[in-house]
């Protein structure tokens, strides 16, 4: 069974320091799986969905970082 993605969702007025989030979350992608597979999944590549909903100052930077077309 093919499963949609995953979506976090913040507040517009969450910290404009979001992106260490997201950092961590990518550098302890073994972590994350480790609890549950379907981390496995969880890459760069399949991170940036199309969608209406604008994406946070700070995920933005994370992901231009990380040379992620937006």
């Amino acid at each position: 069974m093919k499963r949609g993605p995953n979506v976090l969702v913040c507040s517009a007025k969450a910290d404009s320091d979001l992106h260490k989030v997201l950092k961590a979350l990518f550098d302890h992608k073994a972590d994350l799986v480790a609890v549950h597979s379907d981390a496995r999944e969880f890459a760069l590549q399949n991170a940036v969905i199309k969608t209406v909903v604008p994406y946070h100052p700070g995920a933005i930077k994370f992901f231009k970082e990380k040379g992620v077309e937006m």
